[in-house]
């Protein structure tokens, strides 16, 4: 776990003082340092992550699971010229970290705050675990998000397409190209919201489960069954529920209640607002559907520009600068709760292959 915290501690400092420094040589020199040390730890973990051993396998072993094209057509190459597994995952850790440093550069009002929500947020220790999934979130949070703002459907085709061949999930995100800039009134976007909310709290309720199962014929009742199975998983008590989500809830009504000034800010805006909105009503009536759950992050990662879009709405460099410092430090602490405590995805202890 020392790693894990000395790493978070290390990314929010060096990124807290890219606030400081205007000079574009050295803020290239921060941000590629920040870059490098995410990349090594990433690169030589050994055993670390609940994945790790099943691509360990698939590339010395040949054991094949599922696995899109690309992975086999990396493998050949890399096992053709003998490399380690090490350069395996350090190749698909290098594009996922260079993709997400590309559109935070590129995309984010505050580059040193996403960089940091990057980290607590979880997105980077994931990419130990579902490292396919991630590889193509890189992906479209570059090239999917860009051709939605640029209103080019034949791009975003066309970019859906190839990043398939990284995770086929990233399919699931063609018609959002439609749903994504649709200007949803802040009245029906809370109504959804408390839907989702209704739903999560209500309906997706073991006893509720059983209770409905009674009613429906035989061959229709194994519909509902597999909720059920799912549902029986969840263990955490409401209070658990409600702290873990409350980031949500809050950070949905701050977006919805300043949705006209933020798109007057930028028309963009817009599209960030309605995918953090799909986030929420997602994360809420998924629960515990961990399949649909892992589609949800094609939706959280905006949550990466959003907060930030949010900071720029108080007024004056310092209040701004606290609040900052104020969000980073809420999320290192739910980071060290909520994934290091739980051991989420199996990524504690580290261990490197030196």
């Amino acid at each position: 776990m020392q790693v894990y915290i000395l790493l978070c501690m290390a990314v929010i400092f060096f990124c807290t003082l890219l606030e400081f420094v205007q000079e574009l040589p050295t803020r290239t020199l921060i941000s590629l340092f920040v870059f490098l040390f995410l990349w090594i730890v990433s690169s030589l973990r050994y055993y670390v992550g609940a994945d790790y051993i099943s691509y360990y396998n698939f590339y010395y072993n040949a054991v094949s699971f599922t696995l899109e094209p690309v992975y086999h057509i990396v493998r050949g190459v890399f096992v053709f010229f003998n490399l380690p597994v090490t350069c395996f995952f350090s190749f698909f850790s290098f594009i996922t970290l260079a993709f997400f440093f590309k559109s935070i550069f590129k995309y984010s009002v505050s580059i040193e705050l996403s960089l940091v929500l990057f980290v607590l947020l979880g997105f980077y220790t994931n990419s130990f675990n579902i490292m396919r999934q991630l590889v193509a979130l890189s992906l479209f949070f570059t090239y999917g998000y860009k051709y939605i703002i640029e209103s080019n459907f034949k791009k975003y085709l066309i970019a859906i397409l190839i990043i398939s061949l990284f995770h086929f999930s990233v399919l699931f995100m063609l018609p959002f190209y439609f749903l994504a800039k649709k200007n949803y009134g802040v009245i029906l976007g809370s109504l959804i919201l408390m839907l989702a909310i209704a739903f999560n709290m209500g309906v997706l309720n073991v006893t509720f489960i059983n209770f409905f199962l009674k009613f429906l014929p035989q061959n229709y009742a194994g519909y509902l069954q597999f909720l059920e199975y799912y549902l029986g998983q969840i263990k955490e008590p409401l209070w658990y529920k409600l702290v873990s989500n409350i980031d949500k809830l809050i950070i949905i009504f701050l977006l919805l209640t300043n949705k006209q000034k933020l798109i007057q800010q930028n028309s963009s805006n817009l599209i960030l607002i309605n995918f953090y909105l799909f986030y929420a009503v997602f994360s809420f009536a998924t629960r515990g559907l961990e399949e649909l759950q892992r589609l949800s992050f094609y939706f959280s990662v905006f949550s990466i520009l959003s907060i930030p879009l949010l900071v720029t709405l108080i007024p004056g460099r310092f209040p701004q600068l606290f609040c900052r410092l104020l969000v980073m430090g809420v999320y290192l602490g739910w980071f060290i709760f909520f994934v290091l405590q739980k051991n989420y995805g199996s990524i504690i202890p580290y261990k490197s292959v030196l």
